[in-house]
């Protein structure tokens, strides 16, 4: 379960770079695709091997099979934003929520490897909506960027400023240190 976990998430990751390349090529010259540390067509390549991983290891049973190819088929539709235009990926939630999706058709492709004969009971039902919410969280943290802090900052520290340039330096501290990208 752990190497169909890896190998779904390491598909929907390539997904991601090839989808957002030109963006990340202009706000993220950083990143290892941009600085030519792993090509695009590297990563198509070990997202192929991936995919047969995935595949081969779905074989365990019809069941997850089916599932594995309706989870494979979503993915396909997240790679190409549901063929919306392209305004909705303005939408942050929404767009999140769409993609996030898959996360939950996984963890259902993962119940059926453990429980051939798989229901949805109240224990099931609460452990998908407690790891899409956990997931949520991971994403939306994923998406925060920290401010940079021009001088040290005394966090918890509700005493007054003993000297004048102190003072400054509090104010500023007191600005948001999140924003959202």
């Amino acid at each position: 379960a752990t190497c169909f976990t890896v190998a779904f998430l390491f598909h929907i990751r390539v997904i991601d770079e090839m989808r957002d390349f030109s963006h990340d090529t202009a706000y993220h010259p950083d990143r290892p695709v941009q600085q030519n540390i792993i090509s695009i067509e590297k990563l198509k390549i070990l997202r192929f091997i991936s995919l047969l991983l995935f595949f081969g290891i779905s074989l365990i049973s019809l069941q997850t099979f089916i599932l594995a190819v309706i989870l494979f088929a979503y993915s396909s539709l997240a790679a190409r934003d549901f063929f919306c235009p392209p305004k909705v990926r303005k939408y942050f939630y929404l767009y999140n929520l769409l993609n996030m999706v898959q996360l939950i058709g996984l963890q259902i492709v993962v119940y059926t490897m453990f429980n051939w004969h798989f229901t949805f009971s109240t224990i099931i039902l609460t452990h998908i909506a407690l790891v899409f919410l956990l997931s949520t969280l991971l994403e939306v943290a994923r998406k925060i960027k920290l401010q940079k802090a021009t001088s040290p900052q005394r966090l918890f520290d509700l005493a007054p400023p003993s000297n004048p340039s102190m003072a400054a330096t509090r104010r500023e501290s007191r600005r948001p240190l999140c924003s959202t990208t």
